[in-house]
């Protein structure tokens, strides 16, 4: 066994596996300084780390700063395979209520910095005009800041509109 292997596993694997995460339990996405520093790791390291999970698709960061956050390449390994306690399908009977109510096209979309992806979309029946947006697709976070865009609100919109006694 080589010194890059600890225990049967491949310590800069098991590096790379830490720090996807931890940027995904991180809302704001981390810094790499910040990384270096929970890990107790280089910042050199780090930075490779990081380099290798983003030219992988895995992480992401926006032009102009400094964070870091999960990119759609692990969220496309849900899409492939959900389990029945995804967000999307937990979701899903309440969004067939509310496209049945309202007679509106209904979606369901995950932020990911500051992009969102498409998870699922509910089709009332007969309506002529159709939600365009495919599952899986990445698209820009509009209407406002982050924290006000309907994207990091998703499942408080959905409670709120299905209690909604104005609809229907």
């Amino acid at each position: 066994m080589n010194d890059a292997s600890v225990g049967g596993s491949v310590r800069a694997l098991d590096r790379g596996l830490a720090v996807l995460d931890l940027l995904a339990a991180s809302a704001d996405g981390l810094s790499a300084p910040e990384l270096a520093e929970h890990f107790q790791l280089s910042r050199a390291t780090v930075y490779r780390l990081l380099a290798t999970l983003v030219a992988g698709g895995y992480v992401s960061t926006a032009p102009g700063t400094s964070r870091y956050w999960v990119a759609p390449a692990v969220d496309r390994w849900v899409l492939g395979h959900e389990s029945h306690l995804t967000l999307s399908n937990l979701a899903r009977p309440e969004m067939e209520r509310l496209a049945d109510r309202t007679h509106e096209s209904i979606g369901i979309h995950v932020r990911d910095g500051h992009c969102r992806i498409a998870r699922r979309k509910v089709e009332p029946p007969n309506q002529s005009l159709l939600y365009v947006v495919p599952v899986g697709s990445l698209r820009a976070v509009v209407g406002g800041p982050p924290e006000q865009s309907c994207c990091s609100t998703t499942t408080g919109m959905l409670a709120r509109c299905a209690s909604d006694t104005r609809l229907g």
